[in-house]
């Protein structure tokens, strides 16, 4: 344990985690109605609260370590997704679903740094993946599901190729590689996905009932 507190009701620490170089750890405390963001080393000494508004939580890390994506709910059943410097400072806020019922929560910046998802729910519950810029902009909706949490694959490490697969090849109208139902455009990603592991991915386009689309028609 490297922080505990106590306060007057229920006190609850949760939604932490270690920042991208592993010297920090950010996380959310408060009580049943106010909860704000908190850094700390990751020993748990130098902690320093970065949020002064009773309603922020669910923090993230940008794959720098130079800023945070959270949650700041501003109604009852009503939030949005907010950036800021990883010292509090320069807060920017990144959705703007007015509204009651709109809860869009659960950030994360993707390991490259260069998009942020979120789940856009509705009433605090489930809802569909959403998928932005970092500033905000250009938002679409990844996953039309409702879905409950998720997470980012890792950046596969240093040295991983990308190269057609050896069968099938080309445009090959249907074929089956062993999923149970045909694909097209296969192309395999191979390389060194952590120490002491390595794989391929693959990555195909389901065949539809009119045949396989053209690269670069869509999946």
């Amino acid at each position: 344990v490297v922080y505990s507190a106590r306060a007057l009701g229920h006190f609850l620490v949760f939604s932490s985690s270690f920042s991208p170089d592993g010297s920090r750890i950010v996380f959310d405390a408060g009580t049943d109605t106010e909860y704000d963001i908190f850094v700390m080393d990751a020993g748990g000494s130098n902690l320093r609260q970065i949020t002064d508004t009773h309603t922020d939580h669910n923090p993230s890390w940008s794959a720098d370590g130079s800023e945070i994506v959270f949650t700041r709910q501003e109604a009852a059943r009503e939030s949005d997704i907010f950036v800021m410097d990883a010292d509090g400072s320069s807060v920017r806020r990144l959705t703007d679903d007015d509204g009651p019922l709109f809860t869009n929560r659960d950030p994360h910046f993707s390991p490259d740094g260069t998009r942020i998802t979120y789940v856009a729910a509705r009433n605090g519950g489930v809802g569909p993946i959403v998928v932005m810029h970092p500033n905000g902009s250009h938002a679409h909706t990844l996953v039309k599901a409702h879905v409950l949490g998720f997470s980012w694959q890792p950046l596969p490490a240093t040295g991983a190729t990308v190269a057609p697969s050896p069968t099938p090849s080309g445009n090959v109208d249907g074929e089956d590689i062993g999923l149970g139902f045909p694909v097209c455009n296969v192309t395999s990603v191979a390389g060194v996905f952590a120490p002491g592991v390595d794989g391929t991915a693959w990555v195909a386009t389901k065949s539809g009932d009119v045949g396989c689309p053209s690269l670069g028609e869509g999946i």
